[in-house]
């Protein structure tokens, strides 16, 4: 994003969990970017915007990535049944609703994505109406015969290209040289993976 701002890059792909981060920058709030220099940059000049990701068949068909939460039966049963309290409120309407307005993570109940709250968010508000596009894509772009691919090392894959992107868009590095890197860092990863050594 801050290549978009400096004028050095013109698209990029990023989370929609970005979107209130991104707004608070275009307002002026320049410490949601740490490790840059944010000097040069005027936000409030900015006019940047979002649209559904593109596709080989056809836009909005969008990778669904995410975290969990998870409850360990090796835990004591007090630190079960106070997870299982705290899984039970986390999945209510309205602590979705704040975490999509605060922090931009999609609700993944219908109940809060039909909130009077969300649906003026989207309507109204700059990260709302970029949220509105992400959540449409959650809604109707995932191909259910498709949901991704099934690799084990994911997480180092993810690491790979997000490091890539980094040091072309930071680092001025030769977007050749870092596909390569990112290709070699994978396929590394891929074989330690296959080799039990994840």
């Amino acid at each position: 994003y801050l290549a978009l701002a400096g004028q050095k890059s013109s698209i990029t792909i990023e989370s929609s969990t970005s979107a209130t981060s991104i707004k608070a920058f275009f307002g002026g709030d320049k410490s949601v970017v740490s490790g840059a220099d944010t000097g040069s940059i005027d936000p409030k000049a900015l006019d940047i915007g979002a649209g559904p990701v593109f596709g080989v068949k056809g836009p909005g068909r969008a990778q669904i990535g995410g975290n969990a939460f998870y409850i360990l039966k090796t835990s004591s049963d007090a630190k079960q049944s106070a997870a299982w309290d705290f899984m039970k409120w986390w999945n209510q309407p309205d602590q979705q609703v704040t975490w999509h307005l605060e922090g931009s993570y999609l609700p993944f109940l219908a109940a809060a994505a039909q909130d009077p709250r969300v649906q003026t968010f989207w309507k109204d508000d700059i990260a709302g109406r970029w949220l509105a596009i992400a959540n449409e894509e959650f809604t109707n772009g995932v191909d259910p015969a498709f949901t991704g691919p099934v690799i084990g090392p994911y997480d180092k894959f993810r690491a790979a290209i997000a490091t890539g992107m980094d040091s072309v868009a930071f680092k001025g590095a030769d977007p050749n040289d870092a596909v390569a890197k990112a290709a070699q860092d994978t396929t590394t990863a891929l074989k330690a993976y296959n080799d039990g050594g994840f």
